[in-house]
């Protein structure tokens, strides 16, 4: 007997079925398995004293971008800048007595862990150099991970559609100042998208080794252009870039910050830094400030200083009229060469006299 054939369904292109984002919509899949001994018990998703936030939205929205960037500036300005509170010293200790005792004293305070930030605060300097010279701040390794340094740490990637913030820091602190600046007024949609999730918390900062700035990293083409070429997954050297944008477009089409988090879709650094070096390129003054830069080379049609319109007849006598000498005119009456000339003997005829 010859097996009966299934007659599939032709699907056509619009009425292809589509893949269902579970994850989003909380399915829940239970699998009973029997062991042999028992388990140690371990914590799946272990909480800690950080969060994640994730905005993504148009390339061309300087004003979001202004605003998250004078917050991030101003937060980790104000947190290196000012005194460091410092831990009571053990007592019991012979060596921190002394330290213990100044403690008590009301002593509890250190130095501000940048001397330059916290002088320019004191001197009134503006944001955009208190920025410079957060770029030249680097972190010792004991603050990258202190869980009681308020600092905001992140990637934004850009390219010529979206832009893409992961920023990170303490959970009850400017992470949540940052929510509140720029909060997430409406439902998140292509053009805007926040995730946040105040229950997800995390063990470590990921990208720290950027320190306080904030590592923009532009793209040649777009996400969505880069995701769909073949080279990425063939070759091996492409490995680490292929996962760093398979995660940043999951990012892009997520819906909640769980599936951030039970997924592993945060890129690492090893894997933007490979992305920068095989794909990335030069920032511009747009990526930077997201508006179009001025050309000062183009006449300036409007305003006060504009010159005013001439009529035919006015342009006609401002041609005619002489224009003004700066310099004195050019002497070329030469009286002693004039003389040396009705002076001077005749040529020679070399043919007659031959």
């Amino acid at each position: 007997l010859w097996p009966k054939r299934i007659a599939y369904p032709d699907f056509s292109a619009h009425q292809r079925p589509t893949q269902g984002d579970y994850v989003d919509a909380g399915s829940v899949l239970v699998v009973k398995v029997e062991v042999a001994r028992p388990l140690e018990k371990a914590v799946l998703y272990p909480g800690g004293p950080f969060q994640r936030v994730v905005y993504r939205f148009k390339y061309s929205n300087s004003d979001l971008l202004d605003r998250l960037s004078q917050f991030i500036i101003k937060a980790n300005s104000e947190t290196l800048g000012k005194p460091q509170p410092i831990p009571r010293p053990d007592s019991s200790l012979s060596d921190n007595k002394e330290a213990a005792a100044k403690w008590d004293a009301g002593e509890t305070t250190g130095p501000a862990i940048s001397s330059e930030i916290e002088s320019m605060f004191k001197d009134g300097a503006s944001m955009d150099m208190i920025d410079k010279a957060l770029n030249t701040v680097e972190l010792a390794p004991e603050h990258r991970q202190d869980p009681t340094l308020d600092i905001i740490t992140g990637v934004q990637v850009i390219d010529s559609t979206y832009r893409i913030f992961i920023l990170e820091g303490l959970a009850d602190g400017n992470i949540l100042r940052l929510l509140e600046e720029i909060p997430r007024v409406t439902a998140n949609s292509k053009d805007f998208k926040v995730l946040y999730n105040p229950e997800i918390t995390f063990t470590n900062r990921l990208y720290s080794s950027y320190n306080v700035d904030i590592k923009r990293i532009r793209l040649r083409e777009t996400l969505r252009q880069l995701i769909l070429k073949v080279d990425t997954y063939l070759e091996p050297k492409y490995m680490l870039t292929a996962w760093a944008l398979m995660r940043l477009n999951e990012i892009s089409n997520a819906g909640r910050m769980k599936k951030l988090r039970d997924l592993v879709l945060f890129p690492t650094v090893e894997q933007l830094e490979h992305m920068y070096k095989k794909l990335g390129d030069a920032l511009s003054i747009e990526d930077l400030t997201g508006k179009k830069p001025v050309d000062k080379r183009k006449k300036q049609t409007g305003g006060d200083d504009a010159m005013p319109t001439l009529t035919t007849e006015e342009l006609a006598a401002a041609t005619a009229m002489p224009r003004p000498k700066h310099k004195a005119p050019t002497e070329s009456f030469n009286p002693v060469y004039l003389q040396f000339l009705q002076t001077k003997p005749p040529p020679s005829d070399f043919v007659q006299t031959n």
